[in-house]
């Protein structure tokens, strides 16, 4: 895969979204209206394997969340 700007979309138990990511040497950030999202990936031929953190920046009640952000770190 070439590094660049993806868009994203996925499911996940709490509903479906749609994002965008920056891959850039193994290094993976994004994010959507409420959530960004930070970690890395891999490939090995024609597998691709992301661990990916996600933190809410902006809390929009009107919003339904599709991840559970982690914990705040400051």
């Amino acid at each position: 895969m070439r590094d660049g700007l993806y868009k994203v979309t996925f499911q996940t138990q709490l509903g479906a979204g749609a994002g965008v990511v920056v891959l850039q040497g193994g290094k993976l950030k994004g994010g959507d209206s409420r959530i960004y999202y930070t970690g890395s990936y891999t490939e090995s031929g024609d597998q691709f394997t992301a661990q990916v953190a996600t933190e809410l920046h902006t809390d929009t009640p009107r919003l339904r969340l599709h991840f559970r952000p982690g914990p705040r770190q400051h």
